[in-house]
């Protein structure tokens, strides 16, 4: 094109191409988010009138943590194919958990004034795709009925979670429990929701594709509370630790992303684009892929290499809107697929004035590994559209320039004539030194 003018950065990593052409927009599709039959099983669930078991001094283990369910009632959610996915318990229980280093001991120590935490409490809800079911179910401490009288407050208790998660957490648990039921075959995932009495806002999660905002710890404790908000301990797993193979280098990720080829267009804050993601494959069974993306840019269309359309899981901008694409098959190990995922929205660009515009979201302005965002390393091709009218004379520099052994960031700007000064920072962080196995 006549005004076009392509510029190109070779990076370690990166390979970027910023051209400026005709505005581009992503269409609409027949296919829409949320449509899975499963998913949408999992996100209606509220149903506490079948299974309950009546507990007497029943211990569930999880890791370092112990739950003493001493008196009461354990509600279970009703099945989806053939899985219990989330418990309410109501009753006298008890939480107890010693951290396994004396660096952790000393962590909590600045919340609970001592080296780990007792907490009693009246009302516990589990989230769950792991055995937590058949192990009480099993466990002679628990008596199995059906129709409980608390049922109606069992169900009040998780819709009251459901709603926390989606309006206070933004996390997506439903999703997360999709993984594991579309494969059967891996340990699954636990996390507790403790209404303690001097704690009534602690979160206990063990989860084998790592803790949130821990990993590759895949145990954590946090709060959220106003006050003592965060995460209180982060650790590896109890048979890790025994065996000497827990490390900070350890790759819990799904898929291991190896090539962006993005192209979008950029207009006042307004971004629209194409990312084809190309990724192998890390763990056999894999069906649902999870990506990191802004949640204010919204998913219109995920294809296959061939141009078959994908389901895709992405709620509300403003709830819980993980990302994650379902595959039509189980994916083998070591095997590379791609993607292309069509998405546009607001908000992940800010206006400053004066013809300044800011890139907001760092690493997830485009579908990133949501296993491990900052981790993972892969090539980038990318082609920017602007509005030519805005354009004079182009210069792509390289503003800041931080190498370490695990990642690099890059700073980009592109700078419309020294009359107005006006600068865009393409890219603010380009990830460009992880793990490479």
């Amino acid at each position: 094109m006549k005004y076009a003018r392509r510029l190109s950065l070779l990076l370690t990593a990166t390979i970027l191409t910023v051209s400026f052409l005709v505005e581009a927009q992503v269409k609409d599709s027949g296919q829409k988010a949320n449509q899975d039959p499963i998913y949408q099983s999992l996100r209606q669930l509220d149903d506490f009138t079948g299974s309950y078991a009546v507990v007497n001094n029943l211990q569930l283990k999880r890791d370092a943590a112990t739950f003493n369910l001493k008196s009461g009632e354990l509600y279970f959610i009703a099945p989806v194919e053939n899985r219990v996915t989330s418990a309410v318990f109501i009753g006298d229980g008890e939480f107890t958990l010693t951290p396994p280093s004396e660096v952790e001991k000393n962590s909590i120590k600045v919340f609970t004034g001592e080296g780990g935490i007792t907490e009693s409490f009246n009302r516990l809800v589990l989230r769950f795709s792991d055995k937590t079911f058949e192990d009480i179910k099993t466990n002679p401490n628990a008596t199995m009925k059906s129709g409980g009288p608390a049922a109606s407050q069992a169900r009040s208790a998780f819709r009251d979670n459901r709603d926390l998660l989606k309006k206070t957490l933004h996390d997506n648990r439903e999703l997360r429990a999709l993984y594991d039921i579309y494969a059967p075959a891996r340990e699954g995932c636990f996390t507790a929701f403790i209404n303690g009495k001097r704690f009534n806002k602690l979160i206990y999660t063990i989860d084998p594709l790592g803790a949130p905002f821990a990993t590759p710890e895949e145990v954590s404790l946090m709060s959220y509370g106003d006050s003592d908000g965060g995460i209180w301990l982060a650790f590896h797993r109890e048979d890790e630790l025994k065996k000497g193979t827990a490390s900070s280098a350890e790759d819990n990720r799904l898929i291991d992303i190896t090539r962006h080829e993005i192209n979008a267009t950029i207009k006042g804050t307004n971004l629209a684009a194409t990312d084809r993601v190309t990724f192998r494959n890390l763990q056999a069974g894999t069906r649902v892929v999870p990506l990191a993306l802004y949640p204010t840019l919204r998913v219109s269309k995920v294809q296959d290499a061939d141009g078959n359309e994908l389901s895709f899981i992405q709620e509300d901008k403003n709830e819980d809107a993980d990302f994650g694409v379902i595959m039509p098959k189980s994916l083998e190990a070591g095997q590379t697929y791609t993607i292309a995922v069509q998405y546009e929205g607001n908000e992940a660009i800010r206006d400053s004035g004066a013809g300044n515009f800011i890139l907001i979201p760092r690493s997830t302005w485009y579908p990133n590994n949501a296993n491990s965002p900052f981790e993972d390393r892969a090539t980038f091709e990318m082609t920017l559209h602007y509005l030519s009218a805005i354009r004079r004379t182009t210069r792509l520099s390289e503003l800041d320039h931080q190498p370490d052994s695990r990642r690099r960031k890059v700073m980009l700007r592109l700078r419309n004539g020294p009359a107005d000064k006006r600068s865009w920072p393409l890219q603010d962080s380009t990830t460009a030194g992880s793990r490479r196995r």
